[in-house]
């Protein structure tokens, strides 16, 4: 009986391993089978206009973990049609949320806030296998730095001047539009903020293009 080996960076804590996870060996016929991950996540809609829906043109792309080199999920990529789709929402939406009050925001934002707090193990395992990162930094540092994100914009909200005086001159601030961001993948829970818009975490080139 041969044994079969593979080698196993494991770069989220800085050293390697030998692993025979997912490998088989039968008889005198060697047979190595790719690794897969425990769980495949997949997430092939885009959540548009207070719905999930199909993208315009389904083109997919597999999320491996870097420190594992396995396959943990599969994601829909955007075209330039899902972010006009998008765009055209937020436009729509962008009448009445525009009109909002200080203390409706604020419910909003603090909605956000329990929810991430509450999804925090949830969100750590997520940049844990999409990153490779070790799981004390996730803990520790990247999906705490985005709540601390959000906790600062309800904070800054309670008391911003939306109208200041100037000497002679009063300066109102007031929305303006539907704006569209590219998130940083090394820093995804830093860089989503819920201040409308369009965006897409992964895209096409078009869809990239678009924004």
């Amino acid at each position: 009986m041969q044994t079969c080996w593979s080698w196993v960076a494991v770069r989220s804590c800085g050293s390697a391993g030998w692993s025979d996870r997912g490998l088989r060996c039968s008889g005198a016929t060697l047979v190595c089978e790719a690794p897969k991950a425990d769980v495949m996540r997949e997430y092939l809609k885009f959540f548009i206009d207070s719905g999930w829906v199909e993208p315009a043109q389904l083109a997919t792309l597999d999320v491996e973990n870097p420190a594992t080199e396995l396959v943990v999920g599969r994601i829909a990529l955007g075209s330039a049609a899902d972010v006009d789709r998008a765009v055209k929402a937020a436009r729509a939406a962008f009448a009445a949320w525009s009109l909002t009050t200080r203390e409706e925001r604020l419910e909003v934002l603090n909605r956000i806030v329990t929810e991430y707090e509450k999804r925090f193990g949830d969100l750590m395992t997520a940049v844990t296998e999409e990153m490779g990162a070790p799981a004390s930094l996730c803990q520790d540092a990247q999906v705490p730095a985005g709540l601390d994100h959000l906790i600062d914009a309800t904070r800054i909200l309670q008391d911003f001047p939306f109208q200041e005086v100037r000497g002679q001159t009063m300066i109102v601030r007031e929305p303006i539009g539907v704006c569209g961001f590219i998130t940083p993948l090394e820093l995804a829970t830093e860089s989503n903020h819920p201040q409308g818009g369009a965006s897409t975490r992964h895209g096409l080139h078009d869809g990239v293009e678009a924004l």
